[in-house]
């Protein structure tokens, strides 16, 4: 699942914004909010595509690897669920 974004003027801010309540999630809901947004795709909405890239973030603090790709700084992929143990 791929989606174009587009860098606008306050992003940053809105993905740290995200980051501070994602940072508080534990590791299985933080799994399930990710399974969650590859079940019920992409809607073209640039908050989703924020939330989304702060959800890569976290993934990479926590994991050093993340199912979200970014790539060429404007292209998102949802790769494959995520099973929980």
């Amino acid at each position: 699942m791929t989606q174009l974004y587009e860098r606008k003027k306050g992003d940053s801010f809105e993905v740290s914004k995200h980051l501070i309540a994602i940072e508080k999630l534990s590791d299985a809901i933080l799994i399930r909010q990710y399974n969650r947004m590859l079940r019920i795709g992409f809607r073209n909405f640039h908050f989703q595509k924020l939330y989304i890239l702060a959800l890569r973030i976290e993934f990479l603090r926590r994991f050093d690897k993340s199912p979200i790709l970014f790539e060429e700084n404007h292209i998102i992929k949802l790769t494959v669920e995520i099973e929980l143990a």
